[in-house]
Parts: C-alpha cells; sequence; structure tokens
C-alpha cells in the first residue's frame, strides 16, 4: 500500500534536491577539471624529470661495456630520482635503465630481472621514447621513459595516486562544503515550506467546514501570492455555491408545482390517446380484411398470368417444333429428289450393265466356237501324230528321232484337247451365270420402276405434308402473337393488382402504426405521469438537501 506522504516533507525534499544537485554536480566537475590539471602537470614535470636524467646519463652512455665507477656513477644518478624527488614527498617513485630485451639493468629494487614478456615493456621497447599508463601489480602507473646514447632507456615512474595526492586532500574539504550547503538548504526549504504551508492550512479547515454544508465561511487573503489568490478564489467559490443554492431551491419549488400540473395534462392526454388507440385498432381490421381481399384476387391474376404465360411458351415450343418439322420435311423432299436421280441412275446403270453382260454372253458363244476348232485341230494333230509314230517305226533306226517328235506332238496334242474340254465346260458355266445375271438384271430394272414410281408418290406426300406444315405455322404464329399479347396485358393487371396490394399493405401497416404510436403515446403519457410524480419527489428531496446548507 502507498503510504501518505505529507506535502510539506514533499516540499522540502524537493527545495533540498533543487538546492544540492548544483551544488553536487559543480563540485564534481571542479574536481574532475582539477584531477586532469593536476594529472597533466604531474605528466609534464615526469617526462621533463626523465629528460634532464637522460641528459646527465648521457655522458656516462655512451657505450654498453662500463667499468665499474661508471656503473656505480649511473646507479648513483638512478637512485638520486627516488631519494630527491620522490621520498620527500611521501611518494613511491623511481628511475630504472632497462636494455632492448626488458632486462632491468639498473633498478631499485629488481636489478637484472627481466620483464621483456609484460605488455608494457613490449610497447616501450618499440617506442623507445615516450609516456605510457598501465597497471602494475594492482595500482595505476606513469611512466616516462627516453632512449639514451648506448641505445638503453632511461624510464621514471610513480603511482598515480601518489601524483593526484594534491588533489585528493581537497575531497575532504568539498565534502564539508556540501554537508554545510545540505544544511542550509535544510532550513531554508523549512522556513519556506511553513511560509507555504501555513495558508493551505488554513483553507484545508475552510474547506472542512464548507463540506459539513456550511458554506458561509472565509478564508482571510495576507498574500498577493498564488496561494493568496487560491484563498481568494476559495472565498469566490463559496459565494457562488450560496446564489447557486439559493437558485436551487427556488428552482425546486417551481419543479414541485409544474410537476402537478404536468401530472393532470398526462392524465389527460392518456384518455385522448386510448381513444385514438380503439379507433386507429378497428381501422387496421379493416384494412387487414381489405388486404387480404386485394391479396387472393393479386394471387389470382398472378395464376392466370402464369398460366397465360406457360401457354405462351407452349405456343412457342410448338411453333418452335413446326418449324423444325417443315425444315425436315423440305429436306425430306431434297433427299427424295435426290433419291429419284439415283435411281435413275441406278437404272441407267443397270442397263448398261445389262448390255455389257449380253455382249459378254454372245463373246463367250464365239469362245465356244474358237475352242470347238482348236478341238478339232487338236484331234487332227494327234492323228497326224499317231500316223506320223508309226512311219517312223516302219522306218527303223533313222526314223527314231522323228518318232520322239511325233509322239510330243501327239501328248501335246492331248492336251490341247483336254484344255480345250475344260474351257469349254468354264465357258458353258459363265454362259449359264451370264444367264442368270442378265434375269436379275432385269428384275432389278423392274424393282428400280417401281421404287422410283414409289419415290415419286413419296415427293407428292412430301409436297401436301409442307404445304400443311407451312398452314400450321402460319396459325401457330399467328396464335404466339395473340398469346404475347394476352401475357403483357395479364402482366400490367397483375402489375396494378401488386401495386393496389402493396397500397393496401402500407394502409394496414400505416394503420397499425397509429395505433401503435396511440398506444405508445398512452403509455407515453403514463410514463409522464409517472416521471412528473417522481419529479415532484425529488424536488422535494432537492429542497430538503439544499436546507442542509448554511447560506
Amino acid at each position: 500500500m502507498n503510504k501518505k506522504v505529507s506535502i510539506r516533507f514533499k516540499l522540502l525534499v524537493t527545495i533540498i534536491v533543487i538546492t544540492l544537485a548544483p551544488i553536487f554536480a559543480l563540485s564534481y566537475l571542479e574536481y574532475m577539471s582539477a584531477e586532469k590539471a593536476v594529472k597533466n602537470l604531474t605528466t609534464q614535470d615526469l617526462k621533463y624529470l626523465t629528460h634532464l636524467k637522460a641528459m646527465e646519463l648521457a655522458p656516462l652512455l655512451q657505450k654498453t661495456d662500463l667499468t665499474d665507477s661508471e656503473k656505480a656513477k649511473v646507479d648513483e644518478v638512478v637512485k638520486d630520482v627516488a631519494t630527491t624527488y620522490y621520498q620527500p614527498n611521501g611518494m613511491i617513485g623511481y628511475a630504472y635503465i632497462y636494455d632492448n630485451t626488458g632486462t632491468l639493468l639498473f633498478h631499485p629494487k629488481d636489478p637484472g630481472k627481466n620483464i621483456g614478456q609484460e605488455a608494457f615493456m613490449k610497447q616501450m621497447i618499440q617506442e623507445k621514447t615516450g609516456y605510457l599508463e598501465y597497471i602494475w601489480e594492482g595500482k595505476k602507473k606513469i611512466t616516462a621513459y627516453e632512449e639514451l646514447p648506448n641505445g638503453w632507456m632511461l624510464a621514471i615512474g610513480s603511482y598515480e595516486d601518489d601524483l593526484l595526492q594534491p588533489i585528493n586532500k581537497n575531497k575532504i574539504v568539498m565534502f564539508a562544503i556540501a554537508v554545510a550547503g545540505f544544511v542550509v538548504a535544510a532550513l531554508a526549504g523549512i522556513f519556506i515550506v511553513n511560509r507555504i504551508l501555513v495558508p493551505l492550512r488554513k483553507l484545508v479547515a475552510a474547506m472542512k467546514a464548507a463540506e459539513t454544508g456550511d458554506l458561509t465561511v472565509q478564508v482571510p487573503v495576507q498574500t498577493g501570492d498564488e496561494l493568496g489568490q487560491l484563498s481568494a478564489m476559495f472565498n469566490e467559490m463559496m459565494m457562488v455555491f450560496r446564489k447557486m443554492l439559493a437558485e436551487v431551491q427556488e428552482v425546486s419549488e417551481q419543479v414541485a408545482a409544474s410537476s402537478q400540473q404536468l401530472t393532470a395534462s398526462a392524465a389527460e392526454s392518456a384518455r385522448a390517446s386510448e381513444q385514438i388507440s380503439i379507433a386507429a385498432t378497428d381501422i387496421a381490421q379493416g384494412s387487414e380484411t381489405q388486404k387480404e381481399t386485394v391479396q387472393l384476387t393479386t394471387n389470382s391474376l398472378h395464376s392466370i398470368g402464369q398460366d397465360i404465360g406457360q401457354i405462351a411458351k407452349y405456343a412457342d415450343h410448338v411453333n418452335a417444333d413446326s418449324k423444325e418439322a417443315y425444315q425436315f420435311a423440305h429436306e425430306g423432299e431434297q433427299k427424295l429428289g435426290e433419291l429419284v436421280k439415283e435411281m435413275d441412275d441406278i437404272t441407267c446403270k443397270v442397263q448398261s450393265t445389262e448390255k455389257v453382260i449380253r455382249d459378254l454372253g454372245a463373246q463367250s458363244e464365239q469362245i465356244l466356237g474358237i475352242i470347238t476348232m482348236i478341238r478339232e485341230i487338236s484331234n487332227q494333230t494327234n492323228l497326224l501324230a499317231l500316223n506320223a509314230a508309226i512311219e517312223a517305226a516302219r522306218a527303223g533306226e533313222q526314223g527314231r528321232s522323228f518318232a520322239v517328235v511325233a509322239t510330243e506332238v501327239r501328248k501335246l496334242a492331248e492336251q490341247s484337247g483336254k484344255s480345250a474340254e475344260e474351257i469349254s465346260a468354264l465357258i458353258h458355266t459363265i454362259n449359264d451365270e451370264i444367264s442368270q445375271a442378265v434375269s436379275a438384271m432385269e428384275q432389278t430394272t423392274e424393282v428400280v420402276r417401281f421404287g422410283r414410281e414409289g419415290v415419286s408418290t413419296a415427293g407428292e406426300a412430301f409436297q401436301r405434308i409442307l404445304r400443311s406444315v407451312d398452314d400450321v405455322n402460319k396459325q401457330i404464329t399467328r396464335m404466339n402473337q395473340s398469346s404475347q399479347a394476352i401475357a403483357q396485358d395479364t402482366q400490367k393487371i397483375v402489375g396494378d393488382a401488386d401495386k393496389i396490394t402493396s397500397l393496401a399493405e402500407q394502409a394496414a401497416v400505416d394503420t397499425q402504426e397509429v395505433a401503435a404510436a396511440s398506444e405508445q403515446q398512452t403509455a407515453t403519457s403514463e410514463e409522464m405521469s409517472a416521471a412528473s410524480d417522481v419529479l415532484a419527489i425529488m424536488a422535494e428531496k432537492l429542497s430538503e438537501q439544499v436546507k442542509r446548507f448554511t447560506i
């Protein structure tokens, strides 16, 4: 839970914070500036001291091979840095000489030690001359270094805490100043807060009195600042409240009187609305009956219109079917004409075929005569060959070859005779088939003639069908036009009936709305009467509440 913090405490804390924040900020900035200045100054001194000692050692370190006396002098110069510059001031600082490998050649504590692996030593060896800050044994150290004539390097270093001793002494003084500022700010804050809170307490007391209903309370205005203005505004607000409550008292009395009149008017309005509602209900019932009658008529007209429309559709279908039948009859007539032509062609071809077959029969008879002649020649040849063979036999050895030829000729004559007999048999068979074909052709010609006569009769029938279908088409077209005209007229009648139905429905709806409005007005009047009663009660309660205040 949030604890209640007094405004006195809040103001006091605010004043102290506002006062001390700049002091602490300024002190911090001053300390940082002084620290930076001291650090820069000591760094310059360190560089200068390193340079002086390097110049002092230069005559002694022209070579690396030193005698004992030279080493003693160099060691004395190195130790002089600590004894002369650092120890008298209570600081820890010293000088040392090292070579390119990081070996400490001259050092107050660790001569001969190699620290070449340390990062700071690597940097010092690489740069030869310069300035460096690094951490040594957990403390920050500042070192200046410079190269000597023989390649060795001189370094002088001290810890940063020792160099900043002068500025660290000022920390206590600055802290004391901050504490004094805090005390002064607290006293000033208490004084200012009291100056602010006294008028506020008076204002709070006055508001508590007003809370109990005493609107005559006033707060003395002693200053012209915001608190004085706030007190004056409170006094003005109390005066406005007093006037407002007086007006509310007067208005509540007027509302009570008006509510009584409103109750009487609402009762009268309710009675009139009830009579209007009864009349509107009767009219609505009559309109509903009329609407139902008109609806039945409209439904009948819709049904008639649908039937007529269906008749028109059927007429359209019949018209389309009759046109299709006419087209089929016309195509049938054309097909019959083509069939007559084809039958005429068949008749001509049959007659031509019959003539060819008859010619073939005549040629077969001629072939039979030729075959008969071949048979006779074959018989004579056979006799001649037989005679020749006999004569050759008589001739003896000289006629043997002739006898062989005569024998072969006789064989050929016999084969020719047999072939002639076979051909004669085939010709007789062909003649029989030709006779049958001629008879069939004659029958086919007769059938084609009868078929042509039948097709001609069918063509005449199709002509009569075409004329009949054409007449039917004309009648159906006229019937279709009449059906469409009737359908259009029926649609108009149905549309008018729909409009009448809509008007009847609208009249019924309007009458019902009037009845509903009358009922609603009656209910509203009753509610108004009840509301006026409630208003009278509320006006009375308001008057009682206003009387609680002292004005």
